[in-house]
């Protein structure tokens, strides 16, 4: 499973930005090694530039800019078309954390 496919995963449960993004990552794979905070923007900007994601907001109160990202309704009936299907392996993909897909 991509690192973006997980990503996607944890925004069907709703917006969130970058630093919830690799917190959840990395709580549902203990044993990978952890997100770098860069690879979780890399990572979104394909879904982004593909019209699945989008920028929800950008705030800045007193730390760094986080921005939150958004499935797109797009994004969202990716997600579902995707989260139906075993992946390549055969196994039935990740699940968020409230059991829907």
């Amino acid at each position: 499973m991509s690192i973006g496919h997980v990503l996607l995963g944890v925004l069907s449960a709703g917006p969130a930005h970058g630093y919830d993004l690799k917190r959840e990552h990395d709580a549902r794979f203990p044993s990978a090694k952890p997100l770098a905070f860069g690879q979780v923007y890399s990572t979104l900007s394909r879904p982004e530039r593909d019209g699945l994601v989008e920028v929800a907001e950008t705030s800045q109160d007193g730390g760094p800019e986080r921005t939150t990202y958004a499935l797109t309704s797009a994004g969202r009936s990716h997600w579902r078309r995707g989260s139906r299907s075993p992946n390549r392996q055969g196994r039935m993909p990740l699940t968020t954390r409230s059991g829907r897909r």
